[in-house]
């Protein structure tokens, strides 16, 4: 019995460290930034929606929910849906039936001629009774292992990794995760118990949390929707503070749903810049933008924490004698003497070589560094080109992975309109359907000459 109770603690020692290594490490192969259940099936589950209300055809329209956006790559995300489902630690035993149904679903919806509204209301159905039931059955699988079959470890770290990846998805940061975790440790008579501990803490629904984003105001003070809890502030709240001071100044308050304060701060700074920046794509001179990365937020009753909300990258220490920075010193400042090359000849530059780029990838890329090289520098270039990476019609796709060649070539066709017209003409044999987009832009040009348009400036190549 005693030999059974110090296996079975190893065992939650083990789970408990895998938990901490997912969100503390900085060795990206070692973080839980797998495509979990959820994340799979609910984008599996959009784009088949996208794809019944679309007709299957992607196109301009003002309701997002109706343009087809990604519809292309419906049965390549499918299949890596029956992926993720088949190999899920969890899926297998308490969900057996389930999954069995779920899986032979999403296999239909690798024929684009098998997606209807029925076969994805039935998976809506499924899809929404399993996401009840994921995270409980996941702790309650974590602590049969643990106490009955200790000695599988490798399917214990896969549980940990799977529940870390589920919870972050929905709504979790890595900092409370961890956070949780390492207050229950000590409170808690052992690893077992502390289990139980952790499923009461982090198993809760989101609450509202009132979120201060630093803001800095150029021009005039624009008419922000109170209704949707959007308003500017000229102080903070009084009360104890916590954690790094926030800037003087001006200060936009939102309310924002979220299940841990270090989640609301992010998602209240990703939403503010968002719409700040679509407010600088549509009007150039409002001159308003986010002026820090802390955000407050009302943790408690009279208490204002303040987070840190963009990541830092691992720094390699490295050590060098007076000497050596020296030399780097003075070799840095003789290669400055060199004139840079200009912004607009690098942009033409790098249109050329897209006008050449076969295929749609490379030349969205070479576009969208001609345009960082027309702006950089400039007032306000980091928040215009966040904001046209939203807006693009490709925004969400092209930064979960997930972009079609289609969708490449529109999304090409809209930064850099008159490469569309010149690939045309330089490679008559490639179908225009996957560069042209649906409706001509304002901006479109075609023979040797173009325009270009950004916020604030118009350059005629």
């Amino acid at each position: 019995m005693g030999a059974e109770r110090v296996t079975s603690e190893r065992a939650a020692r083990l789970f408990f460290a895998r938990w901490l290594e997912a969100l503390t490490t900085t060795y990206p192969a070692h973080r839980a930034r797998t495509v979990s259940v959820g994340v799979a099936l609910d984008e599996v589950l959009a784009l088949a929606d996208s794809f019944v209300r679309s007709g299957g055809v992607t196109r301009a329209t003002a309701d997002p929910t109706e343009s087809g956006h990604g519809v292309a790559m419906l049965p390549d995300v499918a299949s890596e849906a029956v992926t993720v489902l088949r190999d899920d630690p969890l899926l297998k035993r308490p969900f057996g039936v389930r999954t069995r149904v779920l899986t032979e679903l999403v296999e239909r919806l690798k024929a684009k001629d098998n997606v209807t509204a029925v076969l994805v209301e039935q998976l809506r159905a499924i899809v929404a009774s399993l996401r009840d039931r994921y995270l409980e059955e996941g702790f309650a699988e974590a602590e049969r292992l643990i106490n009955d079959e200790p000695k599988r470890q490798g399917d214990i770290e896969k549980l940990a990794g799977a529940l870390v990846s589920e919870l972050r998805y929905q709504g979790w940061s890595d900092e409370g995760l961890r956070d949780v975790a390492r207050e229950v440790c000590p409170q808690a008579a052992s690893r077992a118990d502390a289990l139980q501990r952790l499923r009461l803490r982090v198993l809760v629904k989101p609450r509202e949390f009132t979120c201060f984003v630093s803001v800095e105001l150029q021009g005039q003070r624009l008419p922000f929707p109170e209704e949707q809890g959007l308003s500017l502030v000229d102080a903070l709240p009084q009360g104890k503070r916590e954690g790094r001071p926030m800037k003087d100044g001006t200060y936009l308050k939102v309310n924002i749903h979220a299940v841990d304060p270090a989640a609301a701060a992010a998602l209240a700074h990703r939403r503010v810049l968002s719409t700040l920046g679509a407010a600088t794509i549509f009007l150039p001179g409002t001159g308003i933008q986010v002026a820090s990365e802390l955000v407050a937020v009302h943790t408690d009753p009279g208490v204002l924490h303040t987070f840190e909300v963009q990541e830092r990258l691992p720094e390699e220490k490295r050590r060098a004698s007076s000497e050596q920075i020296s030399k780097i010193l003075s070799a840095s400042w003789r290669a400055s003497a060199a004139p840079s090359a200009d912004p607009l000849h690098d942009a033409i530059r790098l249109r050329h070589r897209a006008m050449m780029a076969v295929d749609p990838e490379s030349r969205l890329l070479l576009l969208w560094t001609g345009l960082e090289r027309l702006t950089a520098g400039t007032r306000g270039y980091g928040v215009a080109l966040s904001a046209a990476r939203e807006l693009t019609s490709c925004g969400g796709a092209m930064a979960s992975g997930r972009i079609s060649e289609r969708e490449m070539g529109r999304s090409a066709a809209l930064l850099w309109p008159s490469t569309t017209n010149d690939l045309r003409s330089a490679f008559p044999g490639r179908s225009p359907e996957s560069t042209a987009p649906e409706t001509a832009s304002p901006t479109s040009a075609s023979g040797p000459s173009a325009c270009v348009t950004w916020p604030g400036m118009r350059i005629s190549t």
